[in-house]
């Protein structure tokens, strides 16, 4: 039960406002949900979530085992490289995912004749 005052009451507003703003498919944020970078970013998500752990382990298992404490510097710029290989990474992991893995398992699955009898029954499945 959502209790007015209580901790989800910014994310309860937020939605209100974001359900509010692409209500009709009008205003600045539709469009920018709409722009095409949004739409890749839609397309490849599932892939980036599933290699985004994989590369977050094995970089800072990398930086551990080196012995670096680049996160305890002075100094922003390694945090920030360390960022950006990661986000680099991650991009490039995710769009071989997709277009290596993804797209050519769901075309397989989709063409089987086992998916096409479990998923899409015949019309004679159905009696008149």
């Amino acid at each position: 039960l959502i209790q007015f005052g209580g901790p989800q009451t910014p994310i309860v507003a937020a939605m209100v406002i974001l359900v509010g703003a692409l209500y009709g498919d009008k205003g600045a944020l539709a469009a920018c949900l709409n722009h095409p970078v949004c739409a890749a970013l839609g397309t490849y998500s599932y892939s980036m979530y599933l290699t985004h752990g994989l590369v977050w382990t094995v970089l800072f298992e990398a930086l551990r085992k080196r012995g670096d404490d680049v996160f305890y510097t002075a100094s922003p710029a390694p945090v920030i490289a360390i960022g950006l290989i990661f986000l680099s990474v991650t991009a490039g992991l995710s769009l071989a995912a997709y277009h290596l893995v993804e797209t050519p398992g769901r075309r397989a699955l989709r063409s089987s004749a086992w998916w096409t009898r479990w998923w899409r029954p015949s019309r004679s499945a159905y009696p008149a």
